[in-house]
Parts: structure tokens; sequence; C-alpha cells
């Protein structure tokens, strides 16, 4: 027992150091994700590409760590820098009008891609609204496609829990979209 006892304790010791360098590196990728949406919300695609890059560092710093530990895979703490990644990345796409691509050298589970993309369908709205005056309604509308697109991927799901939420929350970000579009439409026609 002593012998089982003492292992355990090391392990469980080991684990938690690795945790604490994981969620140091976590949180270092959510700032950096949250600045490259800042950066494209205001226009500044290119600008983000540099923190898009750090961030993917970052990501490849974890899965080194996450080889030595599969367990740190499955903390909330990584699992929320990943979506904020995966919605910044899915953002920097939906704009730039490029495919959607994601390294496959990280660990990035498609619970994380899921709730990443359904997040990114919130920035397009406030995106829209922002552009609402100065873009053309074309780039609205191109905005609410891409949504719509993922709204309709994930309706085909049978999504339960945390994931059933994002859905619920992506259906209204569709909704806030058609009504902008509406709204923008009556205002040409006056």
């Amino acid at each position: 027992m002593k012998n089982l006892l003492k292992q355990s304790l090391a392990a469980l010791t080991a684990y938690k150091m690795s945790a604490s360098q994981l969620k140091k590196i976590s949180d270092d990728i959510r700032v950096t994700a949250k600045n490259a949406i800042a950066l494209v919300r205001r226009g500044s695609i290119d600008a983000a590409e540099p923190a898009m890059q750090t961030a993917e560092k970052l990501l490849h710093d974890a899965a080194e760590l996450i080889k030595k530990e599969p367990g740190l895979g499955w903390e909330g703490f990584y699992a929320e820098a990943v979506e904020e990644y995966v919605e910044a990345k899915t953002f920097c796409a939906a704009l730039s009008k490029k495919a959607l691509a994601l390294p496959d050298s990280l660990h990035i589970d498609p619970e994380h891609i899921i709730g990443g993309i359904a997040d990114a369908t919130g920035e397009l709205v406030r995106k829209a609204i922002t552009d609402a005056f100065a873009e053309p309604i074309a780039r609205i509308e191109e905005y609410r496609a891409i949504v719509r697109e993922a709204v309709e991927s994930l309706s085909a799901q049978s999504l339960s829990g945390k994931l059933r939420g994002k859905y619920d929350e992506a259906e209204r970000n569709l909704k806030k979209l058609e009504e902008v579009v509406y709204d923008l439409r009556l205002r040409e026609k006056k």
C-alpha cells in the first residue's frame, strides 16, 4: 500500500505541475486569440495574422504537454483556450474569404472545433452590426450565409450539453443577422 500511495502521489504531483504549465499556456492562447478577434473586428485582418501564429505556437507547446499527460486535454481551461483559438481562426477565415484550415499537428478535439465555430457566429453578428452602415448590404448577407451554413450543419447533429447551448446561441445569432438584413432592406426602400 505504501509504494502504491507514494507512486500515486508522485503521479498527482507531476500532473499538477503539468496542469499549471498548461494553464499558463492556455491563458496566453486565449488572450492572443481574443486580440486577433478584436483586430479582425476592426478590419485589421493582416495585423491579426501574427497573433494567430503566436496562438498556434502556443497550441503546439500545449500539445507537447498533453502528449506526456493525456488527461490535460480535457481540462476546462484548455478547452476554453482552444475554442477561443478556433473562434478566432474561423472569424479570420470568414472575413478573408479563405477556407478554414486548422493545423493537423494541434491537439484539437471535435467538440472544441464545434464550440469555436459556433462562437464565431456571434463575432459575425457583431461585425455585421458594425458594418451595417459602412459596407454594402451584400457583405452583410455574406455574413448571414456563413452563419446559416454553420447552423444548418450543426442542426444535422444531435447535440447535447454544452454543445447544444452553443448551437442554440448560433441559431439566435442567425436570427439577429436576418433582422439586420431585414432592417437594411427596409431602409433601402425608403
